[in-house]
């Protein structure tokens, strides 16, 4: 039975990572996440969401409730955690007291004895970078409490860059650096306006923002709750497990998420998605093996035994699934490719059916015959619908 866990802690106490179960582990973005995409507008709410209540609420102890996160264990990696709901949230928190540090940093230059800028270097240094043990110091700041491994984000070094040397990559116009450099124009202007109480907001961001982190022992369960309690975004797909998964395999990952990326392009606005794909892929896969038994879940079936995803090892199977997916996409827009004109009044009668098992022994003949003409399918298109013929 999957173990779950859910606690309360603040801002400080879920990024430090002090906790006896979590000692040691890093957070991680895997590589089926989405990349981060908060815009500036949604920063901009954030802040003056935390800044408005901080000065409605400074003189008393009332508490800014951020939500909750959902976590599993790493199976493969024991020092991982995985977010899987809350990475957006995360990275903003993330990119935000970084700003805050950075300011700090200008301040103890101005004012080297400045205690209290000292001290809130230390509370957020924690948050953020790994602690030498003996000295209570950061040794590299390259040694971050989280990495993000999504592999269709191009822009993830700027995090990295930002989180170690507090500046994204010149030029850049990636939504890391353009949130990191509104956090902190709003952390100058804050401190200007308010000598003294921007420290104090910064150990309030820290001290007194609230979140339910939620930790689970295995994926499915993640992925349940996630489904469950998520209403502002889109939840994660089979395919997005798959995508991290194939992306393992891949000798060039830049090239493999190229490539995904591209196939995402292929298929967008097509009438179907790459869920569909890899369903009618499993039923090429089944007529190669003869396999007549009931079909089962999408997971279920690429996983295979032990979870170790076999099929994604074979070496055409991208190559495969990126050129059913140009095939789908000409039949599903009637670009001439694949439908003459009397092919395409097949498919409009076939798209008109409540289910889609006639799509499945046309990917298959497809498959088999790569060289398929419009006659082929016109043929395969006439069985396949006798009410129309």
């Amino acid at each position: 039975m999957a173990e779950l866990n859910v606690s309360r802690k603040n801002m400080q106490g879920l990024l430090s990572l002090n906790d006896p179960t979590t000692k040691g582990k890093i957070f991680v973005i895997p590589e089926y996440q989405r990349p981060y995409r908060w815009e500036v507008d949604t920063c901009d709410v954030l802040w003056n969401d935390l800044k408005n209540f901080f000065e409605e609420h400074k003189d008393d102890d009332r508490e800014y409730f951020l939500g909750s996160i959902v976590t599993c264990d790493d199976t493969d990696e024991q020092n991982r955690i995985n977010i899987i709901d809350g990475q957006q949230r995360i990275t903003s928190f993330l990119l935000l007291l970084r700003a805050f540090y950075y300011k700090l940093e200008d301040q103890l230059v101005d004012n080297p004895s400045d205690e209290e800028v000292e001290g809130l270097m230390k509370s957020i240094e924690p948050c953020i970078w790994k602690i030498n043990p003996m000295t209570k110091k950061v040794s590299n700041k390259k040694e971050t409490h989280i990495k993000t491994l999504v592999a269709t984000d191009d822009d993830k070094i700027d995090f990295d860059l930002i989180l170690e040397k507090g500046q994204p990559r010149d030029k850049s116009a990636s939504y890391y650096s353009r949130n990191y450099s509104y956090f902190l124009s709003c952390c100058d202007e804050y401190a200007k306006t308010h000598l003294n109480g921007w420290k104090e907001f910064c150990l309030f961001i820290l001290e007194r923002c609230i979140i339910l982190p939620i930790e689970c022992s295995d994926l499915d369960s993640a992925l349940t709750i996630f489904g469950t309690l998520n209403n502002r975004g889109l939840p994660l797909a089979d395919s997005d497990i798959f995508k991290a998964e194939l992306y393992k395999t891949q000798p060039s990952k830049q090239t493999f998420a190229d490539k995904w990326k591209e196939l995402e392009a292929t298929i967008s606005g097509a009438g179907f998605n790459l869920n569909d794909l890899f369903r009618y892929y499993t039923f090429i896969d089944r007529a190669k093996r003869g396999d007549t038994s009931k079909e089962i879940g999408l997971r279920s079936y690429y996983s295979g035994k032990g979870n170790k995803y076999p099929i994604f090892k074979t070496q055409s199977f991208f190559d495969d699934l990126c050129d059913l997916g140009t095939f789908w996409t000409s039949i599903y827009t009637n670009d001439g490719g694949f439908c003459e004109e009397e092919a395409a009044k097949y498919i409009q009668c076939l798209l008109a059916y409540p289910n889609e098992y006639w799509k499945y022994p046309i990917s298959v003949f497809y498959h088999r015959n790569k060289t398929l003409s419009s006659e082929h399918l016109l043929h395969i298109l006439k069985n396949l619908c006798p009410l129309c013929s």
